[in-house]
């Protein structure tokens, strides 16, 4: 009977190294170390963080407002966030020419601004809001001014 049990273990034993994998994750038909399912799914984790971050570089890249009318907008007082889209979804002369108009009412017209200024600014570059009434005098006077 114990010569059984041990012909049993040693045939088991045989069986399991031949066509099967060994002991330590070595497949025995590729006679390679085969990586455990933890480092599978670590691997897969790494490279979709790794794919994501490039996306996020990408976008951001893509996406980065022009920093001197970011600047301009957040110290007229719009918000960062707003700021930030703003010079995001406009080009900078955009908001450039829009900035001048807003200086023209603040200066000509400021009954109109009096209660939300940072308001008006930005739905002047949301509507495409034209010139102020005056625009063009008082723009003149602004460059005769710096000269």
């Amino acid at each position: 009977m114990e010569k059984k049990r041990e012909l049993d273990r040693r045939r088991k034993s045989d069986d399991d190294s031949v066509g099967g994998s060994f002991p330590g994750g070595i497949d025995a038909e590729n006679e390679r170390k085969t990586p455990s399912k933890a480092k599978q799914s670590k691997k897969k984790e790494n490279k979709e963080k790794q794919s994501k971050e490039k996306e996020t570089e990408s976008a951001d890249a893509d996406l980065s407002p022009d920093v001197d009318v970011y600047l301009k907008l957040h110290n007229v007082g719009v918000d960062e966030e707003v700021a930030k889209d703003l010079s995001n979804q406009f080009t900078a002369e955009y908001i450039e020419q829009k900035l001048l108009y807003f200086q023209c009412v603040e200066s000509l017209h400021p009954d109109w601004i009096s209660k939300n200024p940072q308001g008006y600014l930005v739905k002047s570059i949301i509507e495409d809001y034209e010139p102020p009434s005056g625009f063009d005098e008082w723009y003149d006077e602004q460059k005769r001014r710096r000269n």
